[in-house]
């Protein structure tokens, strides 16, 4: 975990803690090019001078958070000494009076400040004021004392930095309009507190060591509920987040395609439904024509196969009846050929005849055929007076 505390003088004191909360290594930077580069995706939360942050409270209307963040501004309009559209608000807990807590900072002033720490490799997951990541004890207030300036921390949401020669006076203030704590905790970091001062208040003094850090409440920091000035647009995008919305993105791809199948099937069952009611009706129509005395529609195609089957012995009797009748007219023609047996096995014909000549049965045959018939001969039994044969006959097929 890393710290990054920006100065008025354009300072930078960076910090790396390990797992436990340990200060492992400290560093003083007079540039931002003098800060190590962290990996991308270790936790960075960098601190900013509280004088630039506005710390308060303000009742708001139930609403979503985006709505919330550009209605806040509007909201605080009395209590800003600038437009509304220049600053950026953000929200904290709501508090037991109905109100939120809100930290104001000028837009263009935390924008910029991205944008250098972005070019400089620095992307931190949270901004916050400096005097909210000192530690906090109930019932007491903290005091960080560096260089010529003073961090206090009043409240789990509440501080302010200060000239250190004016501390005294901006206690004195704040005691008169809050609960007065019951000890202040000290921490003197290359500057050294006024004792005889701070005794005047009548609350007991409890001087710690400042030393690597000590004063900075590290598992507060990277806490879900720590305040965070990066909202909204400016959330930090962690790799973890980025996958998040990249797995987000996927499902939203997904959940798309399955409502567009869902919605084709949809589509389908209401084209195929229309298309049943249509062939319903065609098939009613139909039915009536061939079964004009139906009064109700009942077992369509059982009915209707039954017609095409005796549609079917009716075709086949007809077609015996027709090769029968043009093989008895061209007998006619052909006296001395004689009709022995007949016998019909669809589609053919058989005969059997007997004639004097074979020439006789040869001429026969050239006839039928010549009625469209295919005609097929076999000589059975031949001697010097008569000729037996079975002929087969069969309509030509187109």
């Amino acid at each position: 975990m890393f710290v990054l505390q920006c100065h008025q003088n354009q300072t930078w004191d960076w910090f790396e803690w390990n797992a436990k909360g340990e200060c492992i290594s400290q560093k003083r930077c007079n540039a931002l090019s003098d800060i190590p580069h962290p990996p991308r995706d270790a936790p960075l939360a960098v601190l900013i001078p509280g004088d630039s942050v506005l710390m308060t409270s303000v009742k708001l209307p139930k609403m979503r958070a985006g709505e919330l963040a550009k209605a806040a501004p509007y909201a605080l309009e009395e209590q800003l000494a600038s437009d509304p559209d220049s600053v950026l608000v953000a929200t904290g807990k709501q508090l037991a009076d109905g109100k939120t807590i809100t930290a104001v900072i000028e837009k263009s002033l935390l924008e910029n400040a991205l944008t250098q720490w972005r070019e400089h490799h620095l992307f931190p997951r949270i901004v916050l004021p400096d005097f909210l990541a000192i530690k906090y004890e109930p019932n007491a207030w903290t005091i960080v004392l560096q260089d010529q300036y003073a961090w206090v921390r009043i409240a789990p949401d509440a501080g302010f930095l200060i000239e250190a020669d004016n501390l005294t006076l901006f206690l004195q203030t704040y005691l008169q309009q809050k609960t007065k704590p019951t000890q202040i905790i000290c921490f003197q970091d290359g500057a050294i507190a006024n004792v005889a001062a701070l005794e005047k208040f009548s609350i007991p003094v409890d001087y710690r060591d400042a030393k690597n850090g000590a004063y900075f409440d590290i598992a507060s920091i990277f806490s879900a509920h720590a305040f965070n000035l990066l909202q909204g647009k400016l959330r930090a995008q962690t790799p973890s987040s980025a996958l998040k919305k990249r797995w987000t993105i996927a499902a939203r791809s997904a959940g798309i395609f399955v409502g567009f199948l869902f919605l084709s099937q949809i589509g389908q069952w209401i084209y195929f439904s229309s298309q049943v009611k249509q062939l319903q009706s065609q098939v009613t129509v139909t039915y009536r024509q061939l079964f004009p005395k139906a009064t109700d529609v009942l077992e369509p195609h059982f009915r209707t196969e039954q017609l095409l089957k005796r549609f079917q012995l009716a075709e086949k009797e007809s077609a015996f009846f027709r090769m029968l009748a043009i093989t008895g007219k061209t007998l006619l023609d052909f006296p001395h050929i004689h009709l022995k047996t007949v016998t019909y096995h669809q589609p053919q014909l058989i005969l059997t005849i007997t004639t004097k000549k074979l020439s006789l049965l040869s001429g026969w045959a050239d006839e039928l055929r010549a009625q469209q018939f295919v005609v097929q001969q076999q000589v059975l039994k031949t001697d010097a007076t008569s000729v037996a044969a079975q002929v087969t006959i069969s309509e030509k097929t187109t």
